[in-house]
């Protein structure tokens, strides 16, 4: 494996994105020829042009094709089990994204384990998609203690050994972005995130809105539970005893009842969601060590789905 630290490894997941490519892979070849980019196109299962075109590029870049579509995600697996560089970019394909703003990424990487992109206009990714951007933004930095402004930025660019640390952790579809942000910042690693630009996207998207939406509002629910469940289940079980406590002291001074049911109740659902939170705390922490080693580690290893 390259340890060269400038190096870096461009994985393309692209659906359906032969407009785009067609604009994009030029630019990157270029690169390519100049910094030694890897360029890394994964075609996951395009019913259009993608394939082809991509082709035309081989072999500076290198083209991975799904049979079916997999999803955003799996894409981006496939072409980091296949990449060879210090750095993984994960760049769209749909013209959102400028290489210049990928170079300012790698420019700002020093001391850091990942390169966020922070986009400056979010306007170019839809209006109708801005309020759920926000609630979604609102949402991660509540049960992840995180204040950050933009969660799912696809441009970004993260260390190769971290990326394998963090494998287990990320979705397979769209949610992949906000699943690995998550997992960088409660593992503790050193994330920089930087200002961007974005253009308005070529091609129709492929996210559903609403049905996306709510699976990554499940995804931070899921993740926040696996690296920090005491922030979701000890405010729940301490207004539990409070409420239980304090109805059983109240009904006491005012009627002389002992022990009140309700109170009681209050009292043990409390107890036992705190005790719950203790459980999930182990099977956390042992979650997160089986993840790191579920990928296979072997570099340049070949995928069954690749045309070379």
């Amino acid at each position: 494996m390259n340890k060269n630290q400038h190096s870096v490894s461009v994985v393309i997941p692209a659906y359906n994105e032969e407009t785009g490519l067609s604009v994009l892979l030029p630019q990157l070849v270029e690169k390519h020829d100049q910094h030694g980019w890897e360029i890394i196109v994964v075609n996951d299962g395009s019913n259009d042009k993608t394939r082809e075109i991509a082709e035309k590029f081989a072999p500076k870049i290198r083209l991975i094709n799904h049979r079916v579509n997999s999803g955003y995600g799996a894409s981006i697996k496939s072409g980091v089990r296949v990449a060879h560089s210090y750095w993984i970019a994960t760049f769209d394909a749909d013209l959102q994204h400028q290489i210049s703003d990928l170079e300012k990424l790698i420019a700002n990487s020093e001391g850091h384990d990942a390169v966020i992109g922070m986009r400056a206009n979010m306007k170019n990714s839809g209006f109708w998609r801005m309020p759920g951007k926000i609630v979604l933004r609102y949402i991660f930095s509540f049960i992840t203690g995180y204040k950050v402004k933009d969660i799912n930025c696809g441009l970004r660019i993260i260390k190769r050994s971290v990326m394998f640390k963090i494998f287990g952790l990320a979705c397979d579809r769209f949610s992949f972005s906000t699943s690995t942000t998550i997992a960088l910042l409660n593992l503790g690693y050193e994330v920089n995130f930087v200002e961007i630009n974005v253009q308005k996207r070529v091609g129709t998207s492929t996210v559903r809105q609403v049905s996306d939406g709510m699976q990554a509002i499940l995804l931070m629910l899921r993740m926040v539970t696996l690296f920090n469940p005491f922030r979701v289940f000890l405010p729940i079980a301490g207004v539990l005893l409070v409420l239980g406590i304090s109805y059983q002291v109240a009904d006491f001074f005012i009627s002389g009842i002992t022990i009140h049911k309700s109170a009681l109740l209050l009292i043990v659902c409390g107890l036992m969601l705190f005790l719950f939170a203790l459980q999930q705390d182990q099977i956390s922490s042992l979650r997160r060590e089986i993840a790191s080693f579920e990928v296979n580690f072997e570099d340049g290893g070949e995928n069954d789905n690749e045309k070379a």
